[in-house]
């Protein structure tokens, strides 16, 4: 399962809400996502949710548009929170 959309800003609280949001986490809870993701930047991070949690492939990459493309594939299987 993985996320592959358009975003308008590197803020880890957009990101984190998308990925709880599109595998129903819950709400953001606690994660080890930079507070600003870098652009063209990809690596493993973790994500706790209310409900759920887990480790994601994460990465950002700058659009010709000036927007950046959200790229998260979840690594292994989710887990209760």
């Amino acid at each position: 399962m993985y996320i592959d959309t358009e975003i308008d800003n590197l803020y880890y609280r957009t990101i984190e809400r998308i990925i709880t949001n599109c595998f129903d986490m819950g709400s953001p809870d606690n994660s080890n996502i930079p507070p600003y993701f870098v652009e063209n930047y990809s690596d493993e991070f973790i994500l706790v949710g209310t409900k759920k949690s887990g480790s994601f492939n994460i990465s950002v990459n700058k659009l010709a548009n000036g927007k950046y493309n959200l790229w998260v594939s979840l690594i292994g299987k989710l887990h209760k929170s």
